[in-house]
């Protein structure tokens, strides 16, 4: 790229080569342009390798890849729901409950997942499970249509593990249905 179009490569453009190389499911190509790169890594990096784990379900590499966003990012929940996550979709339960543990012992904490949505110039603000809203009963009544209406045509959600904390009792009782992505629609 340097030579042909004068272009010097920077860490971005490493982001964008490794985040579609993780979502072909090219993971060890991927994995070997982090390690090869002529510049510090950052999350970014090692996040796009991650999310492209889940995708093609591979644990082994997603707990590599955990190491280094926990040197990185050693605060951010984020990553270790995700590879708990990865553990699940893989049928290793025993290793996300012993990696929720860890996050409970290191005083790493869930931060609860919300939306923004900016409607008629006024931002709304939806928390899962969350009811506090005025217009909630609508909202979930059209939430609801809506689900029925892309079910009918020919959408099938991700329901394969459904993560949440036993303690966190609004979590548990939850539907998926009511996951706060679905009010950006």
């Amino acid at each position: 790229m340097t030579q042909l179009y004068h272009i010097s490569l920077r860490i971005e453009h490493y982001g964008c080569m490794v985040d579609l190389l993780s979502r072909a499911g090219l993971l060890e190509e991927a994995h070997q342009l982090i390690e090869d790169m002529p510049m510090q890594t950052n999350a970014i990096l090692w996040g796009s390798l991650l999310g492209g784990c889940k995708i093609h379900r591979d644990a082994d590499l997603a707990e590599h890849v955990l190491k280094q966003l926990i040197r990185l990012e050693p605060w951010n929940s984020g990553n270790h729901v995700m590879l708990s996550n990865i553990f699940s979709n893989s049928g290793r339960w025993g290793d996300a409950a012993k990696l929720r543990l860890e996050m409970k012992a290191k005083g790493v904490q869930k931060v609860r997942a919300y939306s923004w949505v900016e409607f008629n110039g006024k931002v709304h603000e939806f928390h899962v499970g969350d009811k506090s809203h005025p217009l909630s009963d609508q909202i979930y009544t059209k939430l609801d249509e809506l689900g029925m209406e892309m079910k009918a045509m020919g959408y099938e959600p991700t329901t394969e593990v459904v993560m949440f904390d036993i303690e966190d009792e609004e979590g548990a009782h939850a539907s998926a249905s009511q996951r706060e992505d679905r009010h950006c629609v």
